[in-house]
């Protein structure tokens, strides 16, 4: 089930919205398939927007690799 899950976002998906990624923190295997996600869609030219209560930086317990792409665009207070 979840196969065909992150197979729907390979395929179908041109935008993600992800909203609250504040609440990930401490979730490492949430953290990591996001991650993989967000390579697929970034490598392939999509488009991807999170909102989050603070800045990346300001993360607590989130994986490096995982702030430094949430850190790789623009980003709006």
């Amino acid at each position: 089930m979840i196969e065909n899950f992150k197979e729907k976002f390979r395929q179908d998906c041109e935008v993600l919205l992800l909203e609250g990624i504040h609440f990930f923190s401490g979730k490492e295997f949430t953290q990591n398939e996001l991650s993989l996600i967000l390579d697929y869609l970034l490598e392939n030219g999509k488009t991807v927007i999170f909102t989050s209560l603070k800045l990346p930086q300001d993360l607590p317990q989130i994986d490096s690799s995982l702030r430094s792409r949430l850190s790789y665009g623009l980003i709006i207070r």
